[in-house]
């Protein structure tokens, strides 16, 4: 009786922690996914405005309004910790936090910029990044904006949220262990009278 008994115990937990496993791993995919999107989307109404400035004739270099769209974006944005926007040398040409500007591109940034001919994304803590590329009227890439946000920010309701699964799958597995081994002991019970 104990060896069945162990068998359904194991089966139980086997269940609870894949299906526990396979939440907190979807999860974790939609909510990066969905952070990525939302600073992918932020980036691309910046260069949309980047881009307007260049139809109507003005320099790369010379946007006066850029700064303060980059700056009102950041506002509204409690993942992004700054927007920096460069040129295809690895220049910074606009920023919204001088301190960083005058240290340049991290190289990091720029390797993933030059490698990509579209979004693109560096995992590095505090200096994650997404990248949006910018285009001229003709679809040259002139220069590329990075939105900078900590990566621990992103993990930090993650981790939250599977301690909180972690939780459930425990209490899961306890009832159903305990539901599965009072019914094998009946039935058990039952076959040997």
């Amino acid at each position: 009786h104990r060896q069945i008994v162990l068998v359904a115990v194991l089966v139980c937990f086997f269940a609870a922690s894949m299906a526990g496993m396979l939440n907190f791993f979807k999860y974790r995919s939609n909510a990066e996914r969905l952070v990525f999107e939302r600073l992918v989307v932020t980036g691309q109404g910046i260069e949309g405005s980047i881009r307007s400035s260049l139809a109507l004739g003005m320099q790369f270099a010379d946007i006066v309004t850029l700064q303060d769209k980059m700056e009102r974006e950041m506002r509204t944005d409690d993942i992004t910790r700054t927007i920096q926007v460069f040129n295809i040398h690895g220049e910074t040409l606009y920023s919204t936090d001088s301190l960083r500007a005058a240290r340049g591109v991290p190289p990091r940034w720029f390797d993933a910029a030059k490698g990509s001919a579209g979004v693109w994304n560096v995992k590095d803590g505090v200096n994650s990044a997404v990248g949006v590329p910018v285009r001229n009227d003709i679809g040259l890439v002139i220069g590329h904006l990075a939105l900078r946000y900590d990566e621990a920010m992103v993990q930090a309701p993650i981790r939250e949220v599977g301690r909180r699964i972690a939780l459930i799958t425990l209490g899961a597995f306890l009832a159903s262990a305990l539901l599965a081994s009072l019914a094998l002991l009946t039935v058990l019970r039952g076959l040997t009278t």
